[in-house]
């Protein structure tokens, strides 16, 4: 049996293949632009097959190209664990505003919505244009928004003790009035919770929200103020920031009563829901997933 001497040199242009070691790029590769590893050849396997690998990556690309298109995320920036779980199904079934524990770290939930043109006009790019440029997130709300805020204040604020507040504050968290108030003045806290309104436009201190719940709004109203961005697409954009923004709000406003109420502060160090988001168009309806995964924030800098 003939012996076989271990290659050193390139065949091309004898270049030492140790240089190619030291530098970034796949060893052995010249730099002259040889490489003696067939990748092809190493694989061993068919023209044919080959040939149907790249008919399907071609497939796959063009797929992808098309449906990138038809498809916006938001969130997911920096948060590696959501591509994990996008495929995931939440176990918790319980209302979201319900107390207690979660009984998963990952909770998926899943909206149809039909496209309603009276939604989409001017003043929804108007309003989208300026939460995504305001600094202090002091915001201006679509006026469905303000409107479901006040439905989850009044479900957050019921699960307290019917006495736990005056009158004033039953009010401004749309509960029904109550005789045993246990004060009458309203307290601070409780007085900024709530959007209000000045004629037909809705306000809200979105200081409140968390950072990164404040992060995704700004991202979603930034894609609805697009030039590109069709009335349809639009629609969705908005069912999309009005349950980001109430469930981040509930969450908000439960911190903040409890703090009220029991006159101390939440656990120092809780979980808070980090939301993402994946919005899928289709003709005249939008499909969107919503992922909120569990994080250990301070609630004093949420």
């Amino acid at each position: 049996m003939a012996s076989m001497s271990t290659a050193s040199k390139c065949e091309r242009c004898s270049t030492p293949l140790w240089k190619s070691v030291v530098r970034d790029s796949p060893i052995l590769l010249c730099s002259c632009g040889f490489d003696p590893v067939d990748l092809k050849e190493i694989l061993h396997e068919s023209p044919d097959q080959i040939a149907k690998r790249v008919a399907m990556i071609r497939r796959y690309l063009k797929w992808a190209e098309k449906s990138r298109g038809s498809r916006d995320a938001f969130g997911f920036e920096g948060s590696p664990f959501f591509w994990d779980h996008t495929e995931s199904s939440g176990n918790d079934r319980k209302p979201w505003w319900k107390p207690g524990a979660p009984a998963v770290s990952l909770l998926v939930r899943h909206t149809v919505a039909s496209f309603q043109a009276s939604c989409v006009d001017g003043e929804l790019t108007r309003i989208a244009r300026d939460i995504s440029e305001t600094k202090e997130f002091f915001i201006e709300l679509p006026t469905s928004i303000a409107s479901s805020m006040r439905s989850v204040s009044s479900a957050v604020a019921s699960q307290f003790p019917e006495d736990a507040f005056s009158a004033r504050e039953r009010v401004l968290l749309g509960l029904e009035q109550h005789s045993g108030a246990a004060t009458e003045r309203a307290r601070m806290p409780i007085v900024l919770l709530p959007a209000f309104t000045v004629t037909t436009r809705a306000f809200f201190d979105g200081r409140i929200l968390s950072m990164k719940a404040q992060m995704i709004i700004r991202e979603i109203s930034e894609a609805i103020c697009r030039e590109d961005c069709e009335p349809e697409r639009m629609y969705g954009l908005l069912v999309a920031l009005e349950r980001i923004v109430c469930r981040a709000y509930a969450e908000a406003v439960n911190i903040s009563l409890t703090r009220v109420v029991s006159r101390s502060n939440p656990s120092p160090i809780g979980k808070l829901w980090s939301p993402a988001v994946i919005v899928r168009y289709k003709r005249e309806k939008t499909f969107l997933r919503f992922l909120w995964m569990r994080e250990k924030v301070n609630h004093e800098n949420p």
